[in-house]
């Protein structure tokens, strides 16, 4: 499949591709990642930065709360991010704007008992931002079409902690996911072992998404960062592919969504409190 290609322009001192025009603004995303060192950790759960050493230090008592709202990554991209890379000129066209953030489309809450019954990972209340990263279903929409693989998980999740693989080592699937879960729903409770214990093929990526748009997600970025202000500009380093984060939670909110260097999204994440590099996106006046 050919790479979905993006117009391009230069904003501050990285290169952009523009995703999305609307009247005089227009959505734009770093078009190479950026390692931010440790302040790329999602949520640190401790002091955010010196520029914010008058907050006192995180104090998420409990991982499992943490979403986009909450993340200190999301703090210090407002913070050190635009104060660092744009002049304040620069940083009057960034148009604040309202993001929903929605909850993840496979897990369900692993503080529930009843798995049928739980909601989804929430991704938390709408936070207004002038800049942040994408969710996934924005990664869907701009990346290409991949929309439809929300509703098609390649696992059925048959208790909060317990996942069963509907695809062997090849990507194939090797059960019907309809008539498997209702013989699971409909089991009587000395049956249900025997139905889970039906030995299907453990695929160790169950969880990735991978379809014709993977092409289409791979970022570049260095590989290492001397200093601040080199990653991205395209001026040093050895650039090859790197993961990315979303804003959208992963298997847990302990955990959030990245996308991996083949371009594959994994939709269980990563603990928050990883090293990751970032795609920074924001809605600019023109």
């Amino acid at each position: 499949m050919a790479k979905k290609t993006h117009e391009t322009m230069q904003f501050g001192p990285f290169e952009w591709l523009v995703l999305e025009r609307k009247g005089n603004t227009a959505l734009i995303i770093m078009k190479n990642t950026i390692h931010m060192g440790s302040d790329g950790q999602y949520h640190r759960l401790s002091r955010v930065n010196l520029e914010l050493q008058g907050e006192k230090a995180s104090s998420i008592k409990n991982a499992l709360d943490v979403t986009w709202e909450d993340c200190d990554l999301r703090k210090v991209l407002h913070g050190i991010f635009l104060k660092e890379y744009f002049t304040l000129e620069e940083r009057a066209k960034i148009v604040e704007v309202t993001n929903e953030n929605p909850d993840n489309p496979w897990f369900k809450n692993p503080r529930s008992s009843n798995v049928q019954t739980a909601r989804f990972v929430a991704g938390g209340k709408p936070t207004k931002d002038k800049v942040f990263l994408l969710s996934l279903p924005e990664l869907f929409r701009y990346f290409g079409d991949s929309t439809e693989a929300l509703n098609k998980p390649n696992f059925l999740q048959t208790g909060p902690q317990r996942f069963e693989s509907l695809v062997n080592t090849s990507g194939k699937w090797v059960v019907d996911k309809e008539k498997r879960l209702n013989r699971i729903k409909q089991a009587k409770p000395n049956q249900l072992k025997d139905i889970l214990d039906e030995g299907l093929p453990v695929w160790t990526s169950q969880f990735q998404l991978s379809d014709k748009n993977d092409e289409n997600r791979i970022a570049k970025g260095e590989k290492s960062m001397s200093g601040k202000g080199t990653a991205g500009t395209g001026g040093t380093g050895d650039f090859t592919s790197q993961d990315w984060w979303l804003r959208t939670p992963g298997q847990s909110n302990a955990r959030a969504i990245f996308v991996n260097s083949e371009g594959r999204v994994e939709m269980d994440g990563s603990d928050i409190k990883d090293r990751r590099y970032v795609r920074p996106a924001l809605w600019l006046q023109m």
